[in-house]
């Protein structure tokens, strides 16, 4: 039995933008039901003037979300500023930037489970999957800036299976991710996953070649990723006033982002504060528990179900779960340690490590049916058994 023909471009192209379009009308369908971010409130009544602004704004931890928020004022407002701004206005600009990204996760999604498995109900259950937690919420409509983000780590999650189980170039991944660090600071925390992505035997004594390459890419993309803070440095240093960027949310304090350890350290953040910072609670407190364990739930309800029921068989996972595995793990430790401050209105920022979860859980639910389901070998190594003696 011949394989079905594979579809052409154009076909393929048409999908897409029915896909792209359709997902983008059923999130804006969705908008009246949309749910309240920590800090839906503060952007609509302290940063109208700003976010708005046709000066390029420099966020310290989203830049690129502002970037595309800005896009879409500018857009709006036909590239005058002579618009009157309104919360409404606010929250029409938040609400586009939050479907349009919604219509491109699920291209991503749809691209996932296609290539996650070839028969329709595996697709089908992977969709469901990749958009079974509460970050499906950040695109009909959410008044944040975390919908960017979600949208650049499905593509970076596709990215590692390309490379994990079809042999494709890194350099995808790598791009992936820089584009997803600039959407939102916090994809940094996936980066020890990227060591799945290195080939077979991994750091050998003498460094091979492909590591080299490896490694290159790895500081190619670092340097992306710091580039906009050295040529935001630079107009300081040379005083370039003229096209120094507006910079916002340059006063934050680690400590204060963080949970801290103890009441002590909680009281002193407050004290020394500049942005009024108050803490809920201090690390590994009851309610520091409730909450790190609700957002999980949320965030992965299907996920959570089938890694219980099917966990075991990670036993044998290949480099893309461990890709996947280690993701989680990051993402995880990350809400972990990190603090909401709004409390469980913080779930839009605290959801993306669910993303990863519910991913590895859809390839515990279908067969590897990839050509080179296992990652291609490096040259030089054989999966021909070990030479012995031949029967006769």
């Amino acid at each position: 039995m011949t394989p079905p023909p594979k579809p052409d471009k154009r076909t393929i192209l048409g999908a897409a933008i029915f896909f792209f379009l359709g997902s983008v009308a059923f999130f804006h369908a969705l908008t009246p039901l949309r749910l309240m971010g920590g800090d839906t409130e503060i952007y609509l009544s302290n940063y109208g003037k700003v976010l708005t602004s046709s000066r390029l704004i420099y966020h310290v931890r989203e830049p690129g979300a502002v970037w595309l928020l800005q896009i879409i004022f500018a857009v709006m407002k036909g590239f005058k500023d002579s618009e009157i701004i309104t919360a409404a206005f606010l929250a029409r600009g938040f609400e586009h930037l939050s479907t349009i990204c919604g219509g491109v996760f699920v291209l991503g999604a749809v691209a996932f489970a296609d290539r996650l498995s070839s028969r329709p109900w595996d697709k089908l259950a992977t969709f469901g999957l990749t958009c079974g937690g509460i970050y499906f919420w950040l695109f009909p409509g959410h008044i944040e800036l975390y919908a960017p983000l979600l949208m650049a780590l499905i593509f970076l999650f596709l990215a590692a299976l390309a490379v994990t189980r079809v042999g494709a170039n890194p350099a995808w991944a790598w791009a992936a991710l820089i584009v997803a660090a600039t959407m939102h600071r916090v994809a940094l925390v996936y980066v020890p996953a990227f060591y799945f992505l290195l080939p077979p035997p991994r750091w050998p004594r003498r460094i091979r070649p492909i590591s080299k390459k490896f490694l290159v890419q790895g500081s190619v993309a670092t340097l992306a990723i710091l580039l906009p803070h050295i040529l935001l440095l630079a107009t300081y240093l040379l005083h370039w006033q003229q096209v120094r960027p507006l910079p916002m949310e340059l006063t934050n304090w680690l400590p204060e982002l963080v949970t801290p350890l103890t009441q002590a350290q909680l009281e002193y953040v407050r004290t020394h504060s500049q942005m009024g910072s108050f803490h809920l609670f201090t690390l590994g407190s009851l309610a520091h528990w409730q909450h790190f364990l609700i957002f999980i739930l949320i965030s992965a309800p299907a996920g959570l179900v089938v890694l219980l029921l099917h966990g075991n068989r990670l036993r044998q996972s290949d480099d893309f779960q461990k890709f996947l595995i280690t993701a989680a793990v990051c993402g995880w430790t990350w809400a972990f340690v990190w603090h909401p401050h709004r409390s469980y209105g913080d779930w839009d920022l605290f959801c993306h490590p669910g993303l990863a979860t519910n991913l590895l859980a859809a390839t515990l639910l279908v067969p590897q049916v990839l050509s080179g389901a296992s990652r291609p070998q490096p040259e030089g190594l054989s999966e021909s058994p070990p030479p012995g003696p031949t029967a006769t």
